[in-house]
């Protein structure tokens, strides 16, 4: 079986189907500018296309709101949440609990 895609979005949004399954994958560039995969779950190419469109412009809104786009890991959203409360602080905005919790992590890593 021939690996079949079809380009949505120019330099954006791309879905194909993998050798061995008919499930539909979707191939998009997200705001840091490398590729991001991820299954849309659907066999149907209509239904793929809405999908990926659909995964597509969530993340846009999440990169919108100062969200981590892509979340397979806890600590993407980790980061995003100690690069905030480290703003915070420096804005004189922080909480008294942000500065364990900053100290915790850069030591743990």
């Amino acid at each position: 079986m021939e690996q079949k895609s079809l380009v949505l979005l120019e330099d954006k949004v791309v879905i194909y189907q993998r050798e061995r399954s008919n499930v539909w994958q979707a191939r998009m560039k997200l705001g840091d500018s490398k590729w991001h995969r991820q299954s849309t779950r659907e066999h149907n190419e209509a239904e793929a296309k809405e999908k990926a469109l659909e995964i597509y412009y969530d993340a846009r809104a999440k990169a919108k709101n100062n969200l981590p786009q892509a979340t397979r890991r806890f600590s993407n959203v980790a980061k995003m949440a100690i690069e905030q409360m480290e703003k915070e602080l420096n804005n004189g905005r922080g909480k008294v609990v942000y500065p364990p919790y900053t100290a915790f992590t850069k030591s743990t890593s």
